[in-house]
């Protein structure tokens, strides 16, 4: 009898090892590309949170904030991007006719009633084969010369 491996209990040994060291090389490149778009991510939100504390600060400074549309090329980590800046008026909602209706019933209106405009910062960029973005909404109060 003899001792030792046959030569096809090799062949199927080294077969499976390699099919186990495989499955573990794509599940790292999964994790690595899982990592690249979540450092992505991060920088994206953090950009957001300094362009939106910008706008914030100038509504603050200006006592309101105007329409306005901006946006610039930037480089998030590696990549190319854009961020937008977009503030738009909003719309009177029905609520807000039947309101001034009331007030002018009573003879009287509210106190703190301001118009706001509509502020959302958005960052886009190429992550593989998609495009990526995020987008940061908030509501600011308008300049007063706007309505």
């Amino acid at each position: 009898m003899k001792k030792g491996f046959t030569l096809i209990e090799l062949i199927l040994a080294i077969s499976v090892l390699s099919i186990g060291i495989v499955l573990i090389l794509q599940s790292f490149m999964s994790m690595l590309t899982a990592l690249d778009i979540s450092a992505n991510d991060i920088l994206a939100m953090q950009l957001l949170e300094e362009k939106m504390s910008q706008l914030e600060q100038m509504a603050k400074e200006e006592d309101g904030i105007a329409v306005l549309e901006e946006q610039e090329e930037i480089r998030l980590g590696k990549r190319a991007g854009q961020w937008k800046a977009h503030v738009t008026a909003l719309e009177p909602q029905p609520w807000e006719e039947l309101l001034d209706e009331a007030e002018a019933e009573m003879g009287f209106e509210l106190e703190d009633k301001e118009e706001l405009n509509k502020v959302s910062v958005s960052v886009s960029w190429q992550q593989t084969t998609k495009i990526r973005d995020t987008v940061l909404v908030t509501y600011l109060p308008a300049k007063k010369d706007e309505f």
